[in-house]
């Protein structure tokens, strides 16, 4: 599944925990908001309270679903602006811009 349908999954109050609870474990491993996995679910219990293996509320799952959405937005953003600004510099034949992000 792709991040924008696990992050649905998790808002989706028809679903139950189960399902929303390993849809939210799903979306992270698509964008891991720090470093890996387990960073960012530690940012997560940290954060909003998320527990691991134990039947956590559905606010919380959302919570978190929402946080990871919007950085994972945010990324996006600054990734297309990137590009844009790439496209820009070689259309007016000046070189690539050398940049350790990628």
């Amino acid at each position: 599944m792709s991040f924008h349908n696990e992050i649905a999954n998790v808002k989706d109050e028809n679903k139950p925990n189960g399902i929303r609870y390993m849809s939210l474990k799903h979306a992270i491993g698509l964008h891991p908001v720090i470093g890996g996995f387990g960073e960012t679910w530690q940012l997560l219990e940290n954060k909003f309270g998320l527990k691991e293996g134990e039947n956590n509320e559905a606010n919380i799952l959302v919570k978190c679903a929402e946080f990871i959405e919007t950085d994972r937005d945010a990324y996006q953003e600054v990734k297309d602006a990137h590009e844009k600004y790439i496209k820009c510099r070689v259309k007016l034949g000046l070189p690539k811009p050398k940049c350790s992000c990628e």
